[in-house]
């Protein structure tokens, strides 16, 4: 088998291989509109993007509120794991 050392795979580069492998315009337009260039996103960016463009507008708010900023942060904490995230 071929293999790829892992210090040579690095994460970065893993990254690099995907967005050249599928590259999705559309996405990164998304996250700058959201995030005005910053290059990330705050708890209350993801929160409004979440509730403006992810929610489905027929939900009753009454039975399925919005999402918080403090949701959100139990979200990434659950499904991005970093500590970089710790202070957004």
């Amino acid at each position: 088998f071929d293999t790829i050392k892992p210090d040579v795979f690095t994460e970065a580069a893993y990254k690099t291989f995907i967005l050249n492998l599928c590259p999705r315009p559309e996405i990164n337009e998304i996250f700058t509109s959201f995030t005005k260039g910053k290059g990330f996103m705050t708890k209350e960016m993801l929160a409004k993007f979440l509730n403006e463009k992810q929610r489905d507008s027929r939900l009753n708010e009454e039975l399925f509120p919005l999402v918080r900023p403090d949701q959100v942060k139990n979200l990434i904490e659950k499904y991005e794991p970093s500590s970089s995230n710790a202070s957004r």
